[in-house]
């Protein structure tokens, strides 16, 4: 018997290794694959040796990724079904409901099939792993488990309370083998302590699972059959399936976050330049600011428009100013707003939100960029999960309005900050009434901002074209002193021109402005000045500025204008984006540099017809050399004055490599 069990395994990884060869080279239809890999399945369980002696988590391959995935079954949720964290998809069927996934929906693909695959052989791996408890088959009660392998021979169920304890061990691992069905009962938990992650607890599973309502479960469940999990139920792991579907009822699902094998989440990756209207508690463009409850608002920050009028709050409740009608804080607030829309607007989103959307049941959000087609409602509370970084950053971009039920709480962990939350909407924010708490920045574009009674708001309401009204509330923002920057930038442009960047600026008034800095970045992220020009000091006529970037970076570059007046203070332009393209792996060399009147120019390649072309600081040519041959060039120098230039090495009209020239006496 030893001995045909020996030869089914070697038959069996002849036939992983034939499947996976196929799948890959797109040569078998998916029918065909999930027939081979049932049959896998089925004979894994039958004659797999055991071999394994003690707990080890096993290898998910690609379902890593994956809350709840079937193979080769549907997914279907009724309900609203928020998933946070991971994908949902299918092998073999299709996928019905599961709106509200924060990841993405998979059907049958290349990728499924080989999920499926990475499934069978974790399934594999738990089930030749040596079971070393024999446990009864009803589980919970109050129960407490240590790090084991336990077997439980026949269906099972769950009943109460269920702990795994660690034991002070982030790495401890539960497998619990089922042979047989499964089925939690109504209210039924799983509770982790002792360091106990949810990612290193297993349940394997030869049946199918029948959750009751309520059920919060920890870990993840590899299952040969189909699950139903009950209303409601909130499951931190993964709920994967060999052969059966997946049907849930308003289901929490979360990959567990802790699992170090999660994607990397991609970050907001600077902290968007809010200019003035970080002083202001509540701010429209367009339209009246009103207290329209009985005047007991609570404000921490200022109040104003700057088309239309400020009215009902107590002055006394206000810690700030109110701007009843528009004056010129309230104009360069707008259009620091304006900036700050367009940077939010433009910024890629990393996790579409499908429709239609429903934000909140206990939904755990990470640091990323969100965004919405359309319109969503926010019940409940939604987690916002920094993970220790008290820079991370959240962006949600909904393309439409946004409506809160009674009392919706937003929660911070893991070191957010209320000042890296954004909340972007393409129409109104409605806050019903209740004790509820909203946290971050509103933007809303083109739409009112209405809050009612009971609501705080940590952050701002922010609109560019719609009304504020509060009905009682309290709104704390961070209180700073309103001041007119020392500049009125009218554009800022920076273009390429015969290889270099050109910049420039226009102003229509300056107030004790002391000088400018041209910043460049190559990653929108870290500037370095590259010049700095002198200021008008204080002017009501309209100036303009330019200089050169004689020696930009090959590729795409990021500047910006920086301001700063006599007393330190400093203001932002928007950022431009340009692409100089030199010739990549060209090696252009000056020796010696610097020289006094004559030098040699080197590269790796033999030119052509080439040009060099010799700048000075106002962009002049003051030396240039037509049809170069070959791959060492003299440059004779000695007409020309002492001091800093700029070369440019020109080929076929294109500028391939530019350098500085410093001559001496």
């Amino acid at each position: 018997m030893e001995k045909f069990k020996y030869r089914m395994q070697a038959k069996l990884l002849n036939w992983v290794e034939e499947i996976l060869r196929i799948s890959y080279n797109n040569k078998i239809h998916h029918k065909n694959l999930r027939i081979k890999i049932n049959t896998i399945v089925f004979m894994v369980l039958l004659f797999t040796p055991d071999f394994i002696s003690c707990q080890t988590p096993p290898s998910l391959g690609l379902a890593y990724r994956f809350v709840v995935f079937a193979a080769p079954g549907a997914l279907n949720s009724t309900g609203l079904s928020p998933m946070s964290n991971g994908d949902v998809g299918t092998s073999g069927g299709d996928i019905i409901g599961f709106y509200n996934v924060v990841g993405q929906k998979h059907r049958p693909s290349d990728l499924t099939t080989q999920c499926a695959l990475d499934i069978a052989a974790a399934y594999s791996n738990l089930n030749a792993q040596t079971p070393l408890v024999s446990h009864p088959v009803a589980l919970g009660g109050g129960e407490v488990l240590t790090p084991n392998i336990y077997f439980l021979d026949g269906a099972s169920t769950l009943t109460d309370t269920l702990t795994l304890d660690g034991e002070g061990d982030s790495n401890a691992c539960f497998i619990i083998k089922i042979n047989g069905a499964f089925g939690p009962a109504i209210g039924s938990v799983v509770n982790l302590i002792g360091q106990t992650q949810a990612c290193n607890v297993f349940w394997s599973i030869i049946g199918g699972a029948t959750f009751g309502a309520n059920v919060n479960f920890k870990g993840n469940i590899i299952m040969a059959g189909a699950a139903v999990i009950g209303k409601g139920c909130n499951i931190e792991g993964r709920v994967l399936t060999l052969n059966g579907a997946v049907n849930a009822d308003e289901l929490t699902a979360n990959i567990p976050s802790t699992l170090s094998s999660l994607p990397s989440v991609t970050r907001i990756p600077f902290e968007p330049v809010m200019g003035t209207t970080r002083c202001w508690a509540l701010l429209t463009e367009e339209g009246a600011v009103t207290d329209a409850g009985l005047s007991n608002s609570v404000i921490v920050g200022h109040i104003g428009t700057n088309v239309g009028a400020v009215n009902g709050f107590d002055p006394l409740l206000v810690t700030g100013s109110i701007h009843s009608s528009p004056d010129d804080s309230t104009a360069q607030a707008s259009t620091d707003l304006n900036i700050l829309f367009s940077y939010l607007s433009t910024m890629p989103y990393d996790i579409e939100l499908l429709n239609p959307l429903q934000l909140g049941n206990s939904q755990v959000f990470t640091p990323n960029v969100y965004f919405s087609k359309t319109a969503a409602t926010l019940t409940d509370t939604i987690f916002l999960d920094g993970q220790g970084d008290s820079d991370a950053r959240f962006l949600i971009r909904i393309g439409g309005a946004l409506i809160t039920g009674s009392s919706p709480q937003v929660v911070l962990l893991g070191g957010t900050q209320a000042k890296n939350v954004f909340w972007l909407t393409e129409g109104g924010v409605t806050v019903s009434a209740g004790d509820g708490t909203i946290i971050g920045e509103i933007v809303a574009h083109n739409g009112a901002i209405t809050l009612h009674s009971g609501v705080t708001l940590h952050g701002r309401g922010l609109s560019s074209f719609g009304g504020i009204t509060t009905y009682d509330v309290d709104v704390v923002s961070e209180l700073c002193a309103l001041f007119l920057l020392p500049i009125e930038l009218l554009s800022f442009t920076a273009k390429v021109k015969y290889g270099y960047v050109q910049f420039n600026w226009v102003t229509a008034t300056e107030n004790n402005n002391d000088y400018f800095n041209i910043e460049r970045s190559v990653d929108g992220i870290n500037f370095t000045s590259i010049d700095k020009i002198k200021g008008a000091g204080n002017s009501t006529q309209v100036s303009n500025y330019s200089t050169i970037d004689y020696i930009p970076l090959n590729g795409i570059s990021y500047y910006r204008l920086k301001q700063t007046d006599y007393d330190g203070k400093i203001s932002y332009s928007k950022i431009e984006a340009v692409n100089v393209k030199i010739r990549d792996n060209f090696v252009f060399n000056i020796y010696p540099n610097p020289f006094s009147s004559e030098t040699v120019l080197h590269t790796n390649e033999n030119l052509k017809k080439a040009s060099v072309v010799v700048y000075n600081f106002c962009g002049q040519i003051v030396h240039k050399i037509k049809n170069i041959s070959g791959n060492t060039i003299a440059l004779d120098c000695k007409k020309i004055s002492n001091g800093l230039y700029f070369i440019h090495l020109i080929q076929d009209s294109k500028i391939i490599a530019t350098d500085k020239l410093i001559i001496t006496d």
